[in-house]
């Protein structure tokens, strides 16, 4: 064992290793690889535990280089700041551009942990040895340096391992941005060199696969202080997803040294600025490239290629929209037929095209969905578009987020009926789900229950919700006398004449006042059914004279016969949020009738009914609850509430608009 002793500044170890990015680091770690020949290099995360106890012990990056020789040893962490890299351009067998060439690599895993190891196998004298150099972070002074050993390991290659973790900048690690940011790294270098692979946390860096489009271009004109033109080339990477717009400044061969925003607009395209010139490595040997912004010439250089940028763009642009419209067209999924009719639909055709060119740019694989489902989406943006631009966003984005099979039901479903259906019928029940919750908060708050008027408030509500009832019921007579009930009951009958409509008396001989009557046909087509229904606040329970009220009303129905009719049938409800302790066990729990019945009238072919709102609100809920499943739509009280607010207002008591 061996001890390599480094003069080691404090501040310049603050630059190279404290203040390097986590993916800058993890970066130097696989260039020191690619730099030693390796043809493969794996960053690896020895772990443990699971979820948030999950706990990751060690970072290893192995490669297959040619390794590091004791020689090598000495010349490599002899000293901070110098690399033998700084003397050539090439590595050693495959003659590959180098990328790193100040020494930065050998720190770079002090980023995450205390201690790093190095085991390195390499071929001297026509075998392989191995030995370990190891160190920490607290006496950088010092590498340790182990003997050569012979080994049973039949390739050569370096293995750094990285214990004693920073947890969180470790775990940051393991984030699919950071393969993300490294494909974007090594983008330029992978396409130079396809032999080489790297993978992180077993994902392989594969920027082929994330590439659009890519061009190069050569900038001219721009000179240095002295006057010499400054030798530049632009590279820009167009990406198939989502990657931050930068513009990376880059040496000669493309290593990365120094990033900034791209800084220009091109909408519809995500890409990568690769600016390349070996008048930025000299500035970083010189300590000056964090000054780029204060150099005059290196600004000109930016600009320039920011405007080469922006041309690209529009020319690309142009191009795209071309290339898909055309496409569409000749798969048949294009919605427009012939020329424009008119200004207005050559300016809505326009629209259009950006919007398709933008879909099939940012949905993954819709350039591979089929004709029909592909047809069907470009149908809904030219709906959305006629119906206006406001909802285009939403309907775009509720349409292509679908499932291909989704997609492929709701346009068998478009082909059945209308958009403009489906969504009316989304719609209603949305809808009915937000009147129940309002509903079930005026009539339950503590507050709003006892403000809430019968006729002025809950009866003017309910008369435009019929289906609150049943489904085929429809409202007939509106807080009308008996007498205008007989008048709509002999219209339903087939009576229409309007002799002997006498005024229709109670058992008291007083005129009758009903709520509501409802109609409806029943099933089998011949018989019609009335539900008359008296509704009380919700703070007053239905007691022994709210029950015989609706059963006078019942009683003056069977004692007159105009009402009789073979195919008619009468249901009386009274309603209310609760109800006293006599009626309650004279309607439930009976052996000799269902639970509600307070009368039967056989010879009127009539019942009367006690109800609460509970079980009307319950009964509402379970016929709506399959389709509210199915929206995956919750409607709470708040929303509720605020629906009946915006539709009510003059039905409901001031305490609903009172913050609470």
């Amino acid at each position: 064992m061996t001890t390599i002793d480094v003069e080691v500044q404090q501040d310049h170890y603050e630059r190279l290793v404290r203040n390097l990015p986590p993916t800058a680091a993890l970066a130097e770690l696989i260039w020191n690889g690619v730099d030693a020949d390796a043809t493969r290099i794996d960053v690896r995360f020895d772990t443990r535990g699971a979820g948030p106890l999950l706990v990751i012990d060690a970072i290893r990056v192995a490669d297959d280089g040619h390794g590091i020789t004791p020689e090598d040893a000495q010349a490599y962490f002899g000293r901070l700041g110098g690399s033998w890299k700084s003397a050539t351009t090439t590595s050693r067998v495959r003659k590959r551009r180098l990328h790193g060439r100040a020494g930065v690599g050998r720190y770079a895993g002090f980023r995450f942990g205390n201690a790093v190891t190095w085991n390195t196998t390499f071929g001297a004298d026509g075998e392989i040895r191995e030995f370990e150099i190891r160190a920490e972070r607290g006496s950088l002074r010092k590498f340790e340096v182990g003997e050569p050993q012979p080994t049973k390991r039949q390739r050569t290659g370096t293995e750094v391992s990285i214990v004693g973790l920073d947890q969180e900048l470790a775990g940051r690690l393991r984030l699919k941005a950071t393969a993300d940011a490294l494909t974007r790294i090594f983008a330029l270098y992978l396409r130079a060199y396809p032999d080489v692979s790297i993978t992180v946390d077993s994902l392989p860096l594969d920027p082929t696969s994330l590439i659009a489009h890519t061009a190069d271009y050569d900038l001219t004109g721009v000179a240095d202080e002295t006057g010499e033109p400054i030798e530049a080339r632009l590279t820009i990477i167009e990406w198939t997803r989502p990657f931050d717009r930068l513009l990376l400044l880059c040496d000669g061969a493309g290593f990365t040294l120094a990033e900034r925003q791209a800084g220009i607009k091109a909408p519809g395209f995500h890409f990568t600025a690769f600016l390349r010139s070996d008048a930025f490595r000299a500035a970083e040997a010189g300590n000056r490239l964090a000054l780029v912004d204060m150099s005059p010439s290196f600004m000109r250089l930016i600009d320039t290629a920011q405007e080469r940028m922006r041309e690209h763009f529009r020319l690309r642009a142009v191009e795209l929209h071309k290339s898909v419209i055309e496409r569409l067209k000749e798969e048949g999924a294009y919605p427009y037929e012939g020329p424009p009719a008119d200004p207005v639909e050559r300016v809505e055709r326009q629209v259009f095209d950006v919007v398709a060119i933008n879909i099939d740019a940012h949905l993954p694989g819709f350039d591979r969905t089929d004709t029909k489902t592909k047809a069907f989406t470009m149908q809904m943006v030219r709906q959305a578009l006629e119906r206006g631009p406001g909802s285009l966003q939403k309907i775009l984005r509720a349409v292509v987020d679908l499932p291909a099979e989704k997609q492929a039901e709701l346009a068998d479903l478009v082909d059945r009926t209308s958009l403009a259906a489906i969504i009316d019928s989304t719609q209603t029940v949305r809808t009915r789900l937000d009147f129940l919750a309002g509903l079930d908060k005026i009539l339950f708050d503590k507050e709003l229950k006892k403000a809430l008027l019968e006729r002025r408030g809950l009866h003017r509500i309910l008369v435009h919700h019929t289906w609150l009832f049943g489904e085929e019921y429809t409202l007939a007579v509106d807080d009308q006398s008996l007498t205008e009930v007989l008048r709509r009951h002999k219209k339903y009958i087939g009576r229409s004449d309007d002799e002997d409509l006498a005024p229709v008396l109670d058992a008291k001989g007083s005129v009758a006042i009903v709520d509501a009557m409802f109609s409806r046909v029943l099933r089998n087509g011949d018989e019609r059914e009335h539900l008359v229904v008296e509704l009380k606040r919700p703070s007053v329970a239905i007691d022994g004279a709210v029950a015989t009220q609706i059963e006078r009303y019942a009683q003056a129905i069977a004692k007159d016969e105009r009402f009789h009719s073979t195919n008619t049938r009468w249901s009386f409800w009274a309603i209310s949020n609760d109800m006293d302790d006599v009626i309650r066990d004279k309607v439930h729990g009976q052996s000799d009738r269902p639970d509600g019945l307070l009368t039967r009238f056989d010879t009127l072919r009539a019942t009367v009914w006690v109800k609460t709102w509970g079980e009307i609100l319950e009964a509402a809920r379970s016929r709506l609850r399959f389709f509210e499943e199915r929206l995956k739509y919750m409607a709470d009280h708040d929303a509720g509430l605020e629906y009946l607010k915006q539709t009510y207002a003059k039905y409901l008591p001031a305490a609903a608009f009172e913050e609470k």
